[in-house]
């Protein structure tokens, strides 16, 4: 297990909040695997070093869960140059935003606002899940 978050965060000079999903223990007492499933921000804001850095973590999949329009202002990252697959699951849908802040208020980023993406449905859940069960498209980002 990791007790250490620090130790979860990969550097990056571009790119903010990269981390190792792994070590977290499951309710079976087991640990996720470390190097398997990655979070990460902004992308597209990585240097040439960060480039280099992250095709050497392997990730064969991107799971992409913004809304269209802001992968229109941001980009879908460099990954698909790297050879992953990129697949965009959005967990607010058209027009969800404005239901979100009716159902949780203008909280910010927040746990609150988070438990409100389950407001719109499983399906977007249900996909994510498939991918991250098949081991054939680890590691994920």
């Amino acid at each position: 297990m990791t007790d250490d978050f620090s130790a979860r965060h990969v550097p990056f000079e571009g790119c903010f909040n990269f981390r190792d999903v792994g070590g977290y223990v499951t309710t079976e007492g087991r640990a996720i695997r470390r190097g398997k499933y990655y979070r990460a921000g902004r992308q597209d804001r990585m240097s040439a070093d960060d480039l280099t850095r992250l095709s050497g973590l392997g990730i064969k999949t991107q799971i992409d869960l913004r809304k269209p329009e802001e992968i229109a202002q941001q980009g879908v990252g460099p990954l698909g140059e790297m050879g992953a697959n990129y697949v965009n699951i959005a967990v607010i849908p058209d027009g969800g935003s404005d239901h979100l802040t009716q159902l949780v208020g203008d909280t910010g980023i927040s746990g609150e606002r988070y438990l409100g993406y389950l407001d719109f449905g499983d399906e977007a859940w249900h996909r994510l899940f498939t991918i991250l069960a098949n081991s054939n498209d680890h590691p994920v980002l």
